[in-house]
């Protein structure tokens, strides 16, 4: 305990992180190598993105391990940094390459109809004014379908599997007494402070 602050193991390779990356600014102003530092730079910046999915994971595992029903039921969780990571970096490459082929198929597309479409202006003619607006119209689509599909590739190769595995990896100790759970009755006038909710004049303001 220092000044309030507990320096936990989970917090390790945060910590580790930052210091390669003072140490990277301090070798590129005392020795004066631009390499070295960038060197130091990119190998902490990736060291502490790790270490603060070493942290979540940690403190998931920790507040799961301490989650109790009624003195009866635990949990326990045994999420893995590695599979998070290896799902993180994988699902990352995979959507990076199918970006890079999309764009590289839409641009050259797109380019090639504008050419056509603007041809005529090379020629003393008039450029087909119809045309580009309507390969305007199919690029901005397509760039807005590209988004969509990023999105959905995120959620099908990197949301959901990190989810399946915390879920896979949760056991549940004393779960023949789960059904002595039961929901406690309302609270009387509870329904005032939804309909307050729903009418948030300030936050409207």
């Amino acid at each position: 305990m220092a000044n309030g602050l507990t320096f936990t193991p989970d917090m390790k390779h945060v910590f580790i992180g930052l210091a390669i990356l003072i140490l990277g600014g301090v070798i590129g102003v005392v020795l004066q190598s631009i390499a070295l530092a960038m060197i130091c730079g990119i190998v902490g910046y990736v060291w502490l993105i790790i270490g603060a999915v070493y942290y979540r994971v940690y403190a998931f595992n920790y507040l799961t391990g301490h989650k109790v029903l009624d003195d009866k039921i635990g949990f326990f969780s045994e999420a893995k940094t590695g599979t998070v990571v290896t799902t993180v970096v994988v699902g990352s490459l995979i959507i990076g390459a199918l970006s890079a082929i999309v764009l590289f198929v839409v641009g050259a597309v797109g380019a090639g109809a504008f050419a056509v479409a603007t041809s005529g202006a090379g020629f003393g003619g008039e450029p087909d004014m119809i045309g580009i607006v309507v390969t305007s119209i199919l690029v901005a689509v397509a760039y807005i379908g590209f988004l969509l599909g990023i999105g959905g590739l995120s959620l099908v190769l990197i949301t959901q599997p990190i989810i399946a595995h915390l879920v896979d990896g949760i056991q549940v100790h004393g779960a023949e007494h789960l059904d002595a759970i039961q929901q406690r009755s309302a609270d009387l006038g509870a329904d005032a402070e939804g309909f307050a909710d729903a009418l948030d004049i300030g936050g409207a303001i």
